[in-house]
């Protein structure tokens, strides 16, 4: 399989793999993380994504919604918020973003590191939030 191939692979698998490093333990977690649009494809009625131009554009400082599979028998997946920290580009060219968990979850705690995640991994974003921390309204 050439690279083109390999990475339209990739990009398109429901899941791929990201890590959380928890600020209380000395090694990073290694967890998969959801391709929402892969979701959204196979449940358009009722999983719903923001728009990619909006998902390939997020500022640092902007709350997303990642979902995650711990990768162990006892725990569910799991929705959490992580507040982007970083934008970069991956080996590819593509850009991905890291972040910080803001939430508590079933294996990172608040505030940990988390990434790298991509704009098919964003299943939903907090605009309110995100203005209102930096004094800015929507355009009428």
């Amino acid at each position: 399989m050439n690279t083109e191939n390999t990475s339209v692979a990739i990009k398109f698998r429901p899941v791929e793999p990201i890590w959380v490093k928890d600020p209380s333990k000395k090694k990073a977690i290694k967890a998969l993380v959801f391709n929402v649009e892969f979701n959204a494809e196979e449940y358009p009625e009722t999983f719903h994504i923001p728009n990619i131009e909006i998902r390939q554009n997020i500022p640092v400082g902007m709350m997303v919604k990642i979902i995650v599979d711990w990768q162990k028998d006892y725990l569910m997946s799991e929705r959490f918020w992580v507040e982007v920290t970083n934008i970069t580009t991956d080996r590819n060219g593509e850009r991905c973003y890291l972040g910080i968990a803001k939430n508590d979850t079933f294996v990172a705690s608040y505030d940990s590191p988390i990434g790298p995640f991509y704009p098919r991994h964003i299943c939903d974003l907090d605009v309110d939030t995100f203005l209102k921390k930096n004094n800015l309204k929507l355009a009428a």
